[in-house]
């Protein structure tokens, strides 16, 4: 503790030279105090040049500056894990009981010594001493690293213990993991390491989504540990009924293989395929040993009709892109041998239209609610073509011809093209172009301009545009199937060139949500994450709005129905319905506006997670090697005694001092006040004893 001011101190000489010199002239000088016995005119001289001096040296600011130091003992984090593998053993009943009646008395024995943190992890952390009940889908070391790193920023972390199996089955490799603080960690190998008798299914390979009438393939992996000699089936069910029964021979004593299936999408909605593989009498864990999956067979693809004035290479360019997704269907024809009806597409590729020979049939098309991309080249008829649209201008010869380079349009946002494509398209060959002028066009809505040799113009050369609701494009030249060949001989694939046309046919094909009632929600969750569903309501103005009442049914596969109501959230509302067992779950949502009522119903799929049972074998490498690289320890289970012994030895784990400093002025000292208050009262006293007021 130290008495400073923020003047310097000889200060205090001339308040004592002052409160002196006050003193005397009242005392020393007064001859009216000369009767006074010399004690009592010196305690009352004395009294007021105390009591002048505290106060002159007030006005100097002091205050008292103390330090204060804090020794804070060091923080020590047991994490136990809690996911479902630490019970997938033959010692599951001592690990549910015993086990956790014995770390409970190690973590109170290091809580008497150091600063205790108890966390639980498995998918989630959880800093809390409750709560293990190991349950936990899925295991990530990575998360905890986290936790403890944003929740202990800057702190005192002496050491974490974890308590595990060392099977991880979400996030990074713990091994890997850049720590941000530095402490040692100490990890406690819980489970059994021998290999034990098991058959498992460990990984399903196939498509998630398929389309009616597709084949579509399965590869299941399946291992098998200290079976040798033994015959086992792989069996697949579909509809609880038995699709195909599969022999396997299990010939070594650590045998891993694949078996592939291919199956028809026969039937429309989401189909669920059972893998199960043979379970033997002697096996430990049978969870693994059967596997689902889910899969959603739809029968909406978007037909798309490339429809050619005559055959053009340009046709097959743009129709071996469209085929490698499955989500379209597509149709080539040419003119003279099309009769259909262009409504039942959802896009057509008009190629070498806008001719005079053809003039019918394009103005059926354009009258049509079809989104059209529109390719022009040598022979087109300008007048045709601006008595149909009014969204450009178009004049010139039709019998002539230009060569146009491309340049990329820097406002264009329609939607989004890569760099590397746009880097692509600065070096492609030149497209053959009708000869014309095209004015009135909006700049926003042109992916390409044209370029005259190294001349840009205005004149678009791939642009976008409307008639009515239907979104229509117009490519002003043909040739494309130079730009594929370029790709290929540049790139050796043809990916900028089909980014351009699948770009294009997105846009144009995909249809706008206009009802009034929308929901919001996944096809897939996992058993672990809870359901949400979001909703919007438009009322008749079409403005959101959130006060209606929107109801939701849902359906499992046992008929059951449970009843929910959607809350409102901002502007529109959301649905929380926690966690689902997995199942195929149909849903019907409601809301009712006056006399009218509208409906959104589907179905979505909850997937059992069974990650933890994949592996019936500890893994001790993974907690070791994390061990030594964080300067750490490991041990056994049945040595957790070593582990206390070494948490008795404090200098592993030093404490930290703080020194903490603190200034408070004299002035907000309440006894000062009092004691000059005390010295003004004795000499007022005094004085009145002795007659001097």
């Amino acid at each position: 503790m130290e008495l400073t001011t923020q003047y310097s101190l000889w200060y205090l000489i001339l308040c004592a030279v002052l409160a002196g010199l006050y003193a005397f002239l009242l005392y020393g000088k007064n001859k009216q105090n000369q009767e006074l016995p010399i004690w009592v005119e010196s305690l009352l001289g004395g009294l007021r040049f105390f009591t002048v001096f505290i106060l002159a040296a007030l006005l100097l600011n002091p205050f008292i500056q103390t330090w204060k130091t804090q020794t804070e003992a060091p923080i020590i984090i047991f994490a136990q894990d809690n996911s479902e593998s630490i019970l997938n053993n033959a010692d599951s009943a001592y690990y549910s009981e015993e086990y956790l009646n014995q770390i409970s008395g190690i973590k109170e024995e290091i809580g008497l010594e150091f600063q205790l943190v108890q966390m639980v992890f498995g998918d989630e952390v959880l800093v809390s001493d409750t709560g293990i009940d190991f349950t936990e889908k899925r295991t990530n070391f990575a998360k905890l690293f986290d936790e403890i790193d944003a929740r202990f920023a800057g702190d005192n972390i002496g050491a974490v213990i974890i308590a595990s199996d060392g099977l991880y089955n979400s996030g990074a490799n713990p091994e890997y993991y850049s720590f941000k603080q530095s402490y040692p960690v100490y990890t406690i190998g819980l489970g059994d390491t021998s290999v034990k008798s098991d058959i498992s299914i460990v990984e399903i390979r196939t498509n998630d989504i398929v389309y009616l009438g597709n084949k579509f393939p399965v590869e299941v992996t399946i291992n098998a540990d200290l079976l040798q000699g033994r015959d086992a089936f792989l069996n697949v069910f579909t509809q609880g009924k038995l699709l195909e029964k599969r022999p396997i021979k299990i010939t070594k004593d650590k045998h891993s293989f694949t078996e592939n299936f291919t199956f028809s999408a026969k039937e429309e909605g989401t189909q669920r395929y059972i893998f199960k593989v043979t379970e033997f009498e002697n096996e430990l864990n049978l969870k693994n040993n059967t596997e689902q999956v889910l899969i959603d067979v739809l029968d909406n693809r978007d037909k798309i009709l490339i429809l050619a004035n005559a055959p053009h290479p340009d046709v097959a360019a743009i129709r071996n892109v469209l085929i490698q997704k499955e989500t379209y269907e597509v149709v080539v024809a040419t003119a003279n041998n099309f009769s259909g009806d262009f409504e039942s597409f959802n896009l057509v590729i008009a190629h070498g239209f806008g001719r005079q020979e053809n003039a019918l049939q394009w103005q059926s098309l354009w009258s049509s609610k079809v989104p059209i991309w529109n390719i022009l080249y040598g022979q087109t008829n300008s007048a045709l073509i601006n008595s149909y649209q009014s969204a450009f201008g178009m004049d010139g010869n039709g019998t002539k011809t230009n060569r146009i380079f491309p340049a990329f349009n820097s406002t264009f946002n329609t939607f989004k093209i890569s760099d590397e494509t746009r880097g692509f398209v600065r070096n492609v060959p030149p497209l053959t172009s009708p000869f014309s002028e095209i004015a009135k066009t909006n700049d926003n809505q042109t992916l390409l301009f044209q370029k005259l040799g190294s001349v840009e113009t205005n004149y678009p050369l791939w642009y976008f545009d409307t008639r009515g609701t239907v979104k229509n494009a117009w490519l002003f030249g043909e040739g494309l199937w130079r730009w594929k060949m370029y790709n290929f001989q540049e790139n050796q694939s043809f990916d900028h060139f089909s980014e351009l046309v699948w770009k294009t046919v997105q846009y144009l094909s995909v249809k706008e949500d206009k009802s009034r009632f929308r929901l919001k929600l996944n096809k897939r969750y996992n058993e672990n994450e809870n359901v949400i569903i979001q909703a919007e309501f438009y009322d008749k103005s079409y403005e959101k709005t959130n006060q209606f009442n929107i109801s939701l049914t849902l359906t499992d596969e046992l008929e059951n129905t449970y009843s929910y109501a959607f809350v409102p959230n901002n502007l529109g509302y959301i649905l929380d319905i926690g966690m689902l067992p997995p199942g195929v779950y149909n849903y019907a949502a409601e809301v009712e506006d006056g006399s009218k009522k509208f409906k959104k119903s589907g179905s979505f799929i909850v997937v059992p997670v069974n990650v933890e049972f994949t592996k019936t074998k500890a893994d001790f490498d993974v907690l070791k090697k994390l061990s030594n690289k964080t300067k750490g320890s490991f041990y056994l289970q049945s040595d957790l005694n070593s582990l206390l012994i070494n948490f008795e030895d404090k200098s592993n784990f030093p404490s930290i001092s703080y020194t903490s400093e603190s200034k408070k002025e004299l002035i907000h000292y309440k006894w000062i006040f009092g004691f000059i208050l005390l010295l003004l009262t004795i000499e007022w006293l005094m004085r009145k004893l002795k007659g001097r007021y």
